[in-house]
């Protein structure tokens, strides 16, 4: 069984911000990241506990999702 890395960090404080700052700083902490747009759908087989999948509207930030 998979077990999902943990952040140093709140996940949740990602939200709101600029994608190029929140990708930085999940990077830092050891993470793959993946930027999807609004109309992005991700459809992946494979769970990466090492994955972070940003969602991005209006250059913010608006959701993220591990695996």
């Amino acid at each position: 069984m998979l077990q999902l890395k943990k952040a140093s960090f709140d996940l949740a404080s990602l939200i709101g911000q600029r994608p190029e700052v929140a990708k930085v700083r999940c990077e830092e902490d050891g993470f793959i990241v993946e930027i999807l747009g609004p109309d992005t759908v991700a459809l992946l087989l494979d769970l990466n506990p090492n994955r972070i999948r940003l969602r991005v509207e209006r250059n913010r930030v608006v959701e993220y999702h591990r695996g």
